[in-house]
């Protein structure tokens, strides 16, 4: 077992390509163990060899104790906050749930956004170093090349150069597109945007930047936003619980004398299991709110101002706005939209 462990450890390790000192520490637990059990075990036989006539045995405590001292030297507080997530795990469902209620303001704006115009575990385009890039927002890389120092010629710890990078990578980066068909691209601000010129023309020609968080920015597909930004000339009747669809309008200050005057897009919950929350529908500029499946999206002109994440039991409402002033669409395009 503790080599199976060990071994699992270094499959990890060459399959994630990190190779830092700290992404050692996935097999430094086995090891211990490895190594306490080898000391105890050589123990045991120099022992018996010695006393044979007495029959002394050495206890398989020895392990114990080194890992003991182990923890103790590493500190104890990431053993007892393990321990404690431990404890409270139930499923990986109910974990993956935890974890979407509890993250951050800024990563849930952006996960709405991508949840609009992107299915759950379908292709996103990134230009990152980090696998969390994907596994945050549930996406697969929509290229082979998941990670930009293939398309650079980036050696992790080492050199970068043109002749690292493979022969076809370019054309089969145009396989990739045209297969994948990403609706999304996100670049996180720490990595530098300093493109190869076959992918900048791709992302130029192709995506819209829409939001830029403290960490990431995101861009949708053109061709898509301008579907859903698009002016709608013929309103059509919407249900009380209906899903995909869109609203436009423009706002004059003048109708608005007061800050609670302020109309507002209002999220509630039939079931009344989540509080109310809102966002300030903008004023004097075109805006059009996008609802999809699992989130809405609120847009002044191109860019996001606004995202509320959706539950089956989701209640949505303009607040202060006649609804002379707003045109309503159906939308089709989007994913679980038909």
């Amino acid at each position: 077992a503790l080599i199976g462990w060990w071994g699992t450890g270094w499959v990890e390790l060459i399959v994630s390509q990190r190779y830092s000192s700290h992404y050692f520490a996935v097999i430094a637990v086995p090891s211990a163990f490895i190594f306490a059990a080898a000391v105890s075990i050589l123990l045991q036989s120099f022992v018996e060899q010695r006393d044979a006539h007495q029959g002394v045995r050495v206890p398989m405590v020895l392990p114990v104790i080194l890992c003991s001292i182990l923890i103790g030297l590493q500190g104890t507080d990431s053993l007892f906050d393990g321990l404690s997530r431990l404890g409270r795990f139930t499923s990986f469902a109910s974990l993956s749930q935890e974890q979407r209620d509890n993250r951050g303001e800024e990563s849930q704006t952006v996960q709405n956004i991508v949840d609009l115009v992107s299915p759950t575990n379908g292709a996103m385009l990134a230009w990152t170093m980090y696998p969390w890039t994907y596994l945050n927002y549930q996406r697969v890389p929509a290229t082979r090349f998941g990670w930009k120092s293939f398309m650079v010629g980036e050696i992790y710890l080492g050199s970068t150069s043109p002749k690292y990078i493979l022969p076809d990578t370019w054309r089969w980066f145009a396989e990739d597109m045209k297969q994948t068909d990403p609706q999304v691209f996100l670049r996180p601000l720490e990595i530098a945007p300093e493109y190869p010129p076959t992918f900048d023309a791709f992302v130029m020609s192709e995506f819209s930047r829409v939001a830029t968080s403290a960490k990431i920015d995101v861009h949708i597909r053109k061709s898509e936003l301008a579907r859903l930004l698009a002016p709608i000339t013929t309103s059509e009747i919407l249900g009380m619980d209906e899903r995909c669809y869109r609203i436009s309008g423009l706002l004059r200050s003048t109708d608005y004398v007061t800050e609670e005057d302020r109309p507002r897009v209002v999220l509630s919950d039939s079931q009344g299991t989540f509080s109310e929350s809102s966002i300030e529908v903008p004023i004097d500029s075109a805006f059009t709110f996008v609802v999809g499946q699992k989130s809405a999206v609120l847009f002044r002109g191109e860019e996001v101002v606004g995202t509320f994440r959706l539950r089956p039991t989701s209640l949505l409402a303009f607040n202060g706005v006649s609804e002379g002033s707003l045109k309503t669409a159906l939308v089709t395009t989007l994913p679980g939209c038909t």
